[in-house]
């Protein structure tokens, strides 16, 4: 039996698991400062980083079934998302007395489970 959901994706009814992991780093680093990766099952469906501003679909199921206004609109969130994590992040540096180390990144780069869902 095969359950519609959305306007984007046919699943077979049962237990999915739905998972954004959010980076955020500090710090003088060869690195996108803030990087989201989206899974569904397990797989990657979804890429976010700061130096492209773009979410990108990463896979062909995604690609084929969600058009052009789901992906900016996804990326809006996560440009967001980013600007609440890079405040976060000056806070507690600043609750520590590290706003001025340079290369500070150890310490703060994280990352967050943010939703875990069943479908």
């Amino acid at each position: 039996m095969m359950t519609k959901l959305s306007p984007f994706v046919s699943l077979s009814t049962g237990t999915h698991s739905m998972k954004y992991f959010y980076t955020e780093v500090s710090g003088d680093i060869n690195f996108p400062e803030f990087t989201v990766v989206g899974l569904v099952d397990e797989g990657q469906f979804v890429y976010f980083d700061s130096n492209t501003m773009k979410a990108v679909p990463k896979t062909e199921w995604i690609r084929q079934n969600v058009g052009a206004d789901y992906w900016n609109t996804e990326a809006q969130k996560f440009i967001g998302s980013h600007q609440t994590f890079k405040n976060n992040i000056q806070v507690a540096k600043d609750r520590f007395n590290q706003s001025n180390t340079p290369g500070w990144f150890s310490p703060w780069a994280h990352t967050n489970l943010l939703i875990s869902l069943l479908l």
